[in-house]
């Protein structure tokens, strides 16, 4: 068939509807109509209209009781340092690991409160070419980490993280220790692996007022 004789879809649903659509005039002069047997009859006068429906007025339903609003949920956890304010493998072990479940769960605020005022960041992903490089103190950590939840989120992803053995130093003071480990992070969909990163990871976490807080971060990461 010659192209030009063609029609597109549209064309040609416009051109059905308006064969098949009566004009205005006739619809102005044949009513139809339902007689009180409920036959369908055809009249060039309108319609009578149908009796008003019975109304009938419903009970008042029982009173329903109010319901308690939930509990709150109790406040994250805070890792302060061991006792007499030095930091321990222990400590600093379980604070990795309290980070890695806020990941977890998007939980970007509670990611936010565990870096220090003055941490120093720098973020390499050598999935890219040249590889993407992110860095920057405390205010562009935390907006990272917002950006990732919200996207996962968005994205209706399930992420899931699996620390390797960590390596922990802390120094003799005990105000200061250097981890260093991978970690393994897998982003699903409806239980299919959508996307898995791994990264070698070096955190150094310092005692600010008794409170163990990240003080800088250093991480390399490339897709699997």
């Amino acid at each position: 068939m010659n192209n030009k004789h063609q029609k597109s879809p549209q064309l040609l649903g416009l051109i059905l509807a308006l064969c098949v659509l009566p004009s205005t005039d006739a619809l102005a002069q044949i009513y139809k109509c339902k007689a009180d047997n409920g036959k369908i009859v055809y009249s060039d006068s309108p319609c009578r209209p149908p009796p008003p429906p019975k109304v009938v007025v419903a009970p008042s339903p029982p009173p329903v009781a109010k319901v308690a609003p939930p509990a709150p949920a109790p406040p994250a956890p805070v890792f302060n340092a061991a006792k007499g304010g030095k930091l321990n493998e222990a400590s600093v072990a379980a604070l990795l690991q309290h980070a890695t479940d806020l990941s977890v769960q998007s939980n970007y605020r509670a990611q936010c409160a565990l870096a220090a005022p003055d941490i120093k960041f720098i973020l390499t992903d050598q999935s890219t070419r040249p590889a993407t490089v992110l860095n920057g103190g405390r205010k562009e950590l935390c907006d990272a980490q917002r950006d990732s939840a919200l996207a996962i989120q968005s994205a209706q992803l399930q992420p899931a993280v699996v620390l390797g053995k960590q390596n922990i130093n802390v120094n003799n003071a005990g105000t200061q220790a250097v981890a260093s480990y991978e970690s393994t992070t897998t982003l699903s969909m409806q239980g299919q692996a959508v996307v898995r990163m791994r990264c070698a990871r070096k955190e150094t976490l310092s005692v600010y007022q008794e409170q163990i807080l990240y003080s800088d971060v250093v991480a390399t990461c490339k897709t699997q």
